[in-house]
């Protein structure tokens, strides 16, 4: 299970927080974390699987915004296929093409796709 960079308490502790009947002072004194936290993890809302209890949301965008078009996405990746030429040389090639290119974002696309490395020569067993 993976917690929210900032957590404090870990899943054990939550449920026994969710659960017990001692006062939110007393809890959050034991648990070394404020009210508001104890407040929380008292009125935390149960999902219905048993596993996704007590876990920690997702804390990042729900929808991810790129500069980039999914069109001008695979341009860079069909042509980083095609040729593998260096990030320096897609920029100045595609520049023309996509005006709001810059190495940043071709490289953030690159990566997302797993082309930002030039894949590894596969060794061919020589049998003699």
């Amino acid at each position: 299970m993976r917690y929210h960079i900032n957590a404090i308490t870990n899943k054990k502790q939550r449920k026994e927080i969710y659960y017990s009947q001692e006062s939110y002072r007393t809890l959050a004194e034991k648990y070394s974390i404020s009210l508001a936290t104890i407040h929380n993890w008292k009125h935390y809302d149960l999902p219905i699987k048993e596993e996704n209890r007590f876990t920690d949301r997702a804390y990042g965008p729900k929808t991810i915004y790129y500069v980039l078009s999914q069109y001008e996405q695979n341009l860079i990746c069909g042509l980083r296929k095609m040729e593998w030429v260096s990030l320096d040389d897609l920029i100045i090639s595609l520049n023309p093409l996509i005006p709001v290119l810059t190495r940043s974002n071709v490289y953030r696309t690159l990566k997302r796709k797993g082309l930002n490395r030039k894949p590894k020569k596969k060794k061919r067993n020589r049998h003699f």
